[in-house]
């Protein structure tokens, strides 16, 4: 669904939604997550004071960056090329996470008072700072694959967050380095990027191992392709992961390391998220 009609959808199953949302933390999905799930059926400007400043200082970042004129990579380093670069409106728009999404992201980061953060695939870091805004955050590292949004997204980090950091190179390259320079555990980490399942297994597996009890492991595109769709099939069966949530767009899982499998929910069919075809 195009966000406008998905919107006006949600808008309707809201109240089924919400029942839903409130079922799923009466059967033990943690309490922090309802806040951020109840936002997806709201008005996505009913927020309090607080975030919405940090939402308007975020989007401001967005029309700046599409009325630069050049050409943006979006792959790493060794693929540059006109085939694999969009100018700077489509990055702003459509490589870049929506507002609603972004919020979403905020608001689980928020939620779980994540003081250490990690994403992969920073692209121009529109979602790195709805994630780093959080007051609680003391350490936000991003990794991106790609130099010249690597550097942008450096630039809107620094104007937006406080102890931000953009690493530029390949995920199975450098994520053994970055979990290292965490000092202590990972509260909440955003996998984007490539769309490759095994890689993802790799390095989800790194990353969870990282992770604080009742972290959060973040995957976007759950949807993207029948491979990717598959990985996340097997995340939902996966040990060390007390529950698994599909929300449509993001597939999250919360941390539990004595867990032998974790309980599976989904609320695709409340976001319109549910019938979206594979790539």
């Amino acid at each position: 669904m195009k966000e406008s009609f998905a919107r006006a959808y949600r808008a309707i199953v809201a109240p089924a939604a919400r029942r839903r949302t409130a079922q799923l933390v009466a059967e033990g999905v943690p309490a922090h997550l309802k806040g951020p799930l109840d936002f997806l059926f709201r008005d996505p400007h009913a927020v309090d004071d607080s975030v919405r400043a940090k939402i308007l200082a975020i989007e401001a970042l967005r029309p700046a960056l599409a009325a630069r004129h050049v050409l943006l990579a979006v792959a790493e380093p060794a693929l540059d090329s006109p085939d694999i670069c969009r100018n700077a409106r489509e990055v702003a728009y459509l490589s870049s996470v929506s507002e609603e999404w972004g919020t979403f992201l905020h608001l689980l980061a928020r939620g779980v008072a994540a003081k250490q953060i990690l994403e992969l695939g920073g692209c121009a870091g529109i979602s790195g700072c709805y994630l780093a805004s959080v007051p609680t955050c003391e350490r936000f590292v991003t990794i991106e694959g790609s130099q010249s949004l690597a550097r942008i997204a450096a630039e809107h980090l620094a104007a937006i967050a406080r102890s931000a950091h953009v690493v530029n190179g390949l995920f199975d390259d450098v994520l053994d380095e970055v979990l290292r320079g965490f000092a202590g555990d990972i509260d909440l980490a955003f996998v984007d990027g490539h769309k490759d399942a095994e890689r993802f297994m790799s390095m989800t597996n790194r990353i969870a191992a990282r992770l604080s009890p009742g972290g959060l492991l973040v995957l976007d595109d759950i949807r993207w392709s029948r491979n990717m769709w598959d990985f996340w099939r097997r995340l939902c069966g996966t040990a060390g992961f007390s529950h698994t949530v599909d929300v449509g767009r993001f597939g999250i899982c919360v941390r539990d390391q004595a867990s032998q499998r974790p309980r599976s929910a989904s609320l695709a069919l409340y976001t319109g998220w549910l019938r979206r075809s594979h790539h």
